[in-house]
């Protein structure tokens, strides 16, 4: 995921919205591997994406569930586009 947002900013079409979707599958209902998951590899999808939506979770059974997120790669200053 982290390889496409980069491939992204790369773009050549400065007038496109650029969007990446992502999903996470398998995470628990109740959350119990949220502080895992964040500090494994959400910390490093902040790094080059802004994610501008909460997750949407689409729940499989009583105990797991997928989350689907909406990011935009970021630009730093001297970013081409």
């Amino acid at each position: 995921m982290i390889d496409d947002v980069k491939k992204l900013k790369k773009c050549p079409n400065q007038d496109c919205e650029q969007l990446v979707m992502f999903i996470v599958y398998p995470m628990p209902v109740d959350k119990t591997k949220d502080d895992l998951w964040n500090s494994i590899h959400m910390n490093r999808i902040v790094n080059v994406a802004e994610v501008i939506a909460e997750p949407y979770a689409v729940r499989f059974n009583s105990k797991s569930e997928a989350r689907i997120y909406l990011a935009k790669p970021k630009h730093k200053i001297g970013d081409q586009v």
